[in-house]
């Protein structure tokens, strides 16, 4: 009697433990399930990570190579004003405003028209003709400083349009550098956290592995001792389809026993 108290607690520590490494099974597959699907996650998170990585290098690339064509066009900028004032105070310093060629060619026209149509003296005439010359000289030295002066005007106007459009380049590019900058970084906060979940996941596989060896060694254990006391009892009716020793092979091996691998293993102590 005492032995079948024993056996029959035996097969009740039998079915408590295959019931708890089946629900224990259970609770593995899913948390593998769950780590198959951070690591999908954290792939994919790595993967955009990269790729923003890349396009903002190509973006930081072509900022500096951008603010170098900025630093030398307004360096020519700076050159073309400095040429201008140069040119400037080389004019003749004149009392009150320096007159226009429109003005003198007027006077050159009128005193032109005097020794033709006047019929003035001899050294009126001579007095107009210095007059003439010396005016002539003046516009021309007028006209050519105007000319210089408008050609710097329109070349300092060029550069510094080209040095503008080229700053609101910089500008926009670095504006995109930026944002990329903020969504690589709410990636970064992605990757660390998916990390994280990854290895608490680990650390939880970790103990239920431990909990499922510690589990299968005392089903073996009441297995083993099972096996032993059931030698004793009278050889049942009915023959195993598989060898005890093939069910105590999956134990072995850390396969999960079934209600039938058990039951066959009775059967097969009490042939």
């Amino acid at each position: 009697m005492e032995s079948n108290a024993k056996l029959e607690q035996l097969k009740k520590e039998i079915h408590d433990f295959s019931a708890q490494l089946k629900q224990l099974a259970e609770q593995k597959e899913n948390k593998y399930k769950e780590k198959e699907n951070i690591d999908k996650t954290l792939n994919s998170h790595i993967k955009i990570a990269k790729e923003l990585r890349d396009k903002k290098a190509v973006l930081d690339k072509n900022i500096r190579e951008l603010k170098e064509t900025r630093t030398v066009l307004n360096n020519e900028l700076k050159g073309l004003f400095t040429k201008f004032n140069e040119t400037k105070q080389k004019q003749p310093k004149t009392k009150g405003p320096r007159e226009s060629p429109g003005i003198i060619k007027k006077q050159i026209e009128a005193m032109q028209y005097s020794i033709e149509t006047e019929g003035v003296s001899f050294e009126r005439e001579q007095n107009y003709m210095e007059r003439i010359n010396r005016l002539k000289a003046q516009l021309k030295e007028v006209e050519t400083e105007g000319e210089n002066l408008g050609e710097l005007k329109v070349a300092i106007n060029k550069k510094k349009s080209d040095a503008d459009s080229v700053h609101a380049e910089v500008q926009k590019t670095a504006g995109e550098s930026s944002a990329i900058f903020k969504e690589l970084s709410e990636k970064s906060e992605s990757i660390s956290k998916a990390k994280q979940d990854k290895v608490a996941l680990q650390e939880l596989l970790k103990k239920l592995k431990a909990e499922i060896d510690s589990i299968t060694q005392r089903l073996s254990e009441s297995l083993n001792e099972w096996s032993q006391m059931s030698k004793t009892t009278a050889p049942g009716q009915m023959q195993p389809v598989e060898k005890p020793e093939d069910v105590m092979g999956k134990l072995k091996s850390r396969k999960k026993l079934t209600k039938d691998d058990i039951l066959l293993l009775q059967r097969g102590n009490r042939r």
